[in-house]
Order: structure tokens, then C-alpha cells, then sequence
């Protein structure tokens, strides 16, 4: 009976062998099919790279062709010129000749076949008919003279039109060849955006978070136009460098990611689209198109991001409160506070512990987000650019200063009402943007702008009844708006010749070193942390906040798109209030509210606005 027992447990042993080992096979199958389809990829774009090196190449010598054309053909065209009035002054001085020549011939036969004529013969009348003979051969050159005059101003005329002829042919050939340059650049980076799409989309570029974690996507006031770079070289892609994000200096857009290797691999599903609008593939590719399921499914991953990214950044917020002072959290048990954030010090010192956790890590990661981010680094800081780097180190110098000062005005006046005042910034960028870049603002911007002053007013003004030192607080929340609209502002500028990943860098780079300097040479701290330990896991959470935020925001903006991601991150001022009131208690007044939620509405507005603008561009195009 030993036996048939046996028998079905060999039977499943040797099944499981088999099922093992066709496991493995197709294991390594997979494997192999994966590493096939990546150096195959790689081939693709190694070439792709190597056809964009030799069209622009091609694009630098038909330029350098077309100027040397055309000083040959200015020279050609005066030599012609010359040489063709000096033939026809032979021509006119030849036919002159001819025709005084057979004048005087005339003049001479008629003479001698009318010896009675001559003044021997004819004795005093010869010298009468003499002159006659003179006048009319002076009258008769005055007429050719004047025949010759006239010739002369109809072939100038002449001369003059088809001169003004060869002119215009000249502009219209100019017109021509730049007509084909722009689109042999608009080409080449089809063609790249067909091989190479970017980490991040162009439209939103991935800056260090502010207070409430939003940045050039949350703020519409900008002009929509001079977005595209980022960048992005936006951006319509702009014309090649300007195509500069891939950022030698110069500015150039990252065109929108389509999958171009659908014959290679039909198995690999496309990638999804970026929220600008793409650039056109070239007519003889198909273009790939996605699922609604698989559209609706990135809308909600983004959706998730995007609130998780503002609530980190909203907790970050109350992190500082409860660092800057004795609070009840949850009303449970109570923390004493780690530092007295009352003044640039200790302002200076939370913000350096802070950076002490984001730029070591920011510089591990960066490569991953953006794999050229270290050459552009390296470009920029040896670039003889000198605005360049004025505006870049600007950005990261006004961001410094925003952060100090929203953080004295935390604990001073409470996160809800501290984050509210910043949110004022769109009353300076709109007016910047004006003056700088020419977007007139819209009556809906005027009318955003008023309900923000407004919501600004209703927010501050119990606090301005209270106490001198609330208001001090809500002047340092106000002017850490006003840094936080010129940090926007020269980001923006900066992004037209720089990616926004070194962008970034270089700007946590800055904060870390002036926080730095301020705290060694000039703002030492003078007194201990009431608590060290409470202090140094403070600056740890709230680094860990920052990061979080900032990764999570851009993994939103690229799944869903800046403008619907800013309507999102426009609840920070809302979602800061609640969270101070459900953790530390921080109550507030019902005016209060309602200025919190006309700021909210006011910046809902401007990203609404800003999102049809970009829709109805779309559709001119």
C-alpha cells in the first residue's frame, strides 16, 4: 500500500520542478526581452541625438551660406552696376559720335556739290551763309543733345526700378530662408520630443516649495507667454535655443513626451500626455492616443498628489508654530516650545536646520529627476551671463527672505492668518507682470486682485486691534508677500534659459548659505533652544515636510497639469487655518474666515483664468 502513496507526491514534486522551471524560463525570456527593447530605445536616441548634432549643424552652415551669399551678391550687384553704366556710357558716347560724325559728313557733301555756297565764290555772302550753317549745326546738336538727356533719364528710371526690383527679391529670399530655418528647428524638435521626453512637464517648473508649497503653477498673475520653458521652453515649444532646456545657457523648451517606438515594442503602452500642448509629430507618424480609463486614472493619481503635497506643506506651517511656542496639540498634552521665534535669530536658525535636510538630499535626488542637472550647474556657475545668474541668485535671495519673515509672523499672529497675508502676492506680480512682460491685466484680475485686498483687510484687522505686537506681525507676514512676489517674478525670468531642476538646487544652495553667513557673522544666536531635542526634530520634520511637498507637487502637476494642479494648492491658506485650529487650538474669528476664503476665491480665480487662457490658446493653434 506504500506504494500508490508515494506515487501522487513524486507526481506533484515533479509538477512543481516543472512549473519552477518554466518560471525561470520565462523569467529570464522577460529579462532578456527587456534588455533588448532598452538597447534598442537607447540605439534610437543615440541616433536621434546624433541627427539633431547633424541638423543643427546643417542649420549653422546654411546660415553662414546665406551671409556669405549675400555680402557676394551685394558686392556682384556693384560691380554689375558699375560695369553696366560704364557700357552704356560707351554705348551713348559711341552712337553721339556716330551720328556728329554722319551730321558733318552731310554738312561737307552738300558743301562741295554747292561750290557757289563757298565764301570765294560768293564773295561777303559766304560768311552770312556760314553761320547759318553753324546755327543749324548747333540746333541740330542741341536736339540730339536732348534726345540723349531724355535717353539717359528713362534708362536711369530704368536702372532705379529694376534696382528696387532686385531689393525686394532680396528681402523675400531673407524671408524665405528664415522660413526654413524655423521650420527645420520645429522639426528637429519633434523629433526629440518624439525620442527624449523630459522628467517633468515644461509648463510647471518644479521650484522649491513656498510657505504653502506653490509656485509659478499657482500663480496665474504671471503671463501665460513667458511660461514656456521653461521653458517649456514652454512652452508653445519656443524656436531652438531658445530651445535652451536642455539648458546650455541658452533657453530651451522640453517639448511634450509622445512614444515614437510603437513598431519596436507594441506590447509598451504609451506614455501619458504632459499638460501642454504637444508639439506637432511629424504627419507621416501616427500619433499614439490613450484610454479614457488610463486618462482618468492619471487625473486621480494627480488629484491625490496634489492634496497630499499641500497638506505636507499646510502641516509644515503648523510644525513652526508649534516650535516657536508652548502649544496644546489636540488639546491632550502639551509641548513647551523649542526656540523663542520672535526675532531674526531664531528665524535664521530654524530655516538653516531646515535647508541642512533638503539640500543634501536635493543633491542626491536631482540626478534622478533630471539627469544633465550637474552639467547645468556647472554651465551656469562658469557662464560669463552675468544677468542670468543675478536672477537666478535673486530668486533664491527673495525666497530666503520670504522664508524668515512668514516664519517670525507664525509666531507671532498664527499660521492661518500669517499664510492668508502671504497670499497677497498677487497684488505686486500682477502690476510686475505688466511692467515687465507686457500682460495687461484682465477686468478679472482687477477684480481678483481687489477681493484678495480685501479678504487681506478682513484677515488682518482683529489682530491690528489687538496688540502692537500683532501688529508687527501682520507688517512682517506683508512684506514676506512682497519677497515671495519678486522671488516668483525673477524665477520666472530665470526659467527661460534654465531647466527648472538647477533652478531649484541653486536655490536651496543659496538659502542654506546666506542662512549661513547671517547665522556665523551677523545674527549669532546669543541664547540656548529652550528645548535642543524638541528643536532638532523639528527642523528634521519640517525638512522632511519640504521634500515631501515638493516631490509630491510635481508628480501631481505631471499627472494632472499646472493649471488644474493650482486650483487644487490654492486651499493652502484654508487648509493651514484648519489645520492650526485642529492641532494647536488656534482659533479664529468668523471676519477671519471669510477673508480666508476670499483670498482662497481670489486665487481659485486666477488659476480658472489662467487655465482657459491656455485651453483657448490650445485651440488657436
Amino acid at each position: 500500500m506504500g506504494e500508490p502513496t508515494n506515487q501522487p507526491n513524486d507526481a506533484t514534486q515533479a509538477d512543481r520542478q516543472a512549473v519552477n522551471q518554466i518560471l525561470q524560463n520565462v523569467t529570464q525570456d522577460l529579462r532578456s526581452l527587456q534588455q533588448n527593447v532598452v538597447s534598442h530605445l537607447s540605439q534610437d536616441v543615440q541616433r536621434l541625438q546624433a541627427e539633431r548634432s547633424r541638423l543643427l549643424n546643417d542649420i549653422e552652415r546654411l546660415q553662414a551660406q546665406h551671409e556669405m551669399l549675400q555680402s557676394e551678391h551685394e558686392v556682384l550687384l556693384n560691380q554689375r552696376q558699375l560695369a553696366q553704366q560704364k557700357t552704356w556710357a560707351k554705348q551713348l558716347a559711341k552712337a553721339l559720335a556716330e551720328q556728329l560724325y554722319h551730321l558733318l559728313a552731310d554738312r561737307i557733301s552738300r558743301t562741295d556739290m554747292n561750290p557757289s555756297s563757298l565764301p570765294a565764290a560768293r564773295g561777303g555772302s559766304g560768311n552770312n551763309s556760314a553761320t547759318q550753317q553753324m546755327l543749324m549745326l548747333d540746333e541740330t546738336l542741341n536736339h540730339a543733345l536732348s534726345a540723349l538727356q531724355q535717353d539717359l533719364s528713362s534708362y536711369h528710371s530704368s536702372l532705379t526700378q529694376q534696382l528696387d526690383r532686385m531689393q525686394s527679391l532680396e528681402k523675400q529670399g531673407e524671408v524665405l530662408l528664415e522660413a526654413l530655418v524655423s521650420r527645420l528647428s520645429d522639426r528637429l524638435q519633434a523629433e526629440l520630443a518624439q525620442a527624449s521626453p523630459p522628467p517633468f512637464p515644461t509648463t510647471y517648473p518644479a521650484i522649491p516649495p513656498a510657505p504653502y508649497g506653490n509656485g509659478v503653477a499657482n500663480s496665474p498673475s504671471l503671463p501665460a507667454a513667458s511660461m514656456t520653458a521653461t521653458g517649456g521652453r514652454s512652452p508653445s515649444p519656443p524656436p531652438l535655443p531658445t530651445v535652451s532646456h536642455g539648458t546650455n545657457g541658452r533657453s530651451q523648451p522640453h517639448p511634450a513626451p509622445t512614444n515614437n517606438f510603437q513598431g519596436k515594442s507594441p506590447s509598451l503602452p504609451s506614455p501619458p500626455p504632459p499638460p501642454a500642448t504637444p508639439s506637432p509629430s511629424p504627419p507621416s507618424k501616427p500619433r499614439p492616443t490613450i484610454s479614457t480609463n488610463r486618462s482618468s486614472q492619471l487625473a486621480q493619481q494627480g488629484l491625490a498628489f496634489i492634496l497630499l503635497s499641500t497638506l505636507a506643506l499646510s502641516l509644515h506651517n503648523v510644525v513652526v508654530r508649534i516650535i516657536g511656542g508652548p502649544t496644546s496639540i489636540f488639546g491632550i498634552f502639551d509641548l513647551p516650545g523649542s526656540i523663542t521665534l520672535d526675532s531674526l535669530n531664531d528665524s535664521f536658525l530654524i530655516l538653516w536646520l531646515r535647508m541642512l535636510v533638503v539640500v543634501p538630499v536635493m543633491m542626491g535626488i536631482s540626478t534622478f529627476i533630471y539627469r544633465n542637472v550637474w552639467r547645468d550647474v556647472k554651465a551656469f556657475s562658469m557662464a560669463r551671463d552675468s544677468r542670468q545668474m543675478r536672477n537666478v541668485i535673486g530668486s533664491g535671495t527673495f525666497l530666503f527672505l520670504s522664508q524668515v519673515l512668514i516664519y517670525i509672523a507664525i509666531a507671532t499672529i498664527g499660521p492661518g492668518v500669517a499664510v492668508t497675508i502671504l497670499f497677497m502676492y498677487p497684488l505686486i506680480t500682477v502690476p510686475l507682470a505688466w511692467f515687465l512682460f507686457g500682460d495687461r491685466p484682465t477686468s478679472v484680475r482687477w477684480a481678483v486682485m481687489a477681493a484678495i485686498l480685501l479678504g487681506v483687510i478682513l484677515t488682518a484687522l482683529p489682530r491690528l486691534t489687538a496688540t502692537n505686537l500683532s501688529g508687527a506681525g501682520i507688517l512682517t507676514a506683508a512684506f514676506s508677500g512682497i519677497f515671495f512676489a519678486l522671488y516668483l517674478i525673477s524665477m520666472q525670468i530665470s526659467f527661460r534659459k534654465m531647466h527648472p531642476v538647477p533652478v531649484s538646487l541653486v536655490q536651496f544652495i543659496t538659502i542654506f548659505v546666506l542662512t549661513s553667513i547671517m547665522l556665523v557673522f551677523f545674527f549669532p544666536v546669543e541664547e540656548p533652544p529652550m528645548n535642543l531635542s524638541g528643536l532638532l526634530i523639528g527642523g528634521l520634520v519640517l525638512g522632511t515636510l519640504t521634500l515631501i511637498g515638493y516631490l509630491l507637487n510635481n508628480l501631481g502637476v505631471q499627472r494632472m497639469g499646472a493649471a488644474r494642479a493650482s486650483i487644487i494648492a490654492a486651499s493652502g491658506p484654508v487648509l493651514t487655518a484648519l489645520l492650526a485650529f485642529l492641532i494647536t487650538g488656534d482659533a479664529l474669528q468668523v471676519v477671519q474666515w471669510g477673508g480666508i476664503v476670499l483670498v482662497t476665491v481670489g486665487i481659485l480665480g486666477l488659476s480658472l483664468e489662467r487655465m482657459v487662457m491656455q485651453k483657448r490658446a490650445a485651440k488657436a493653434k
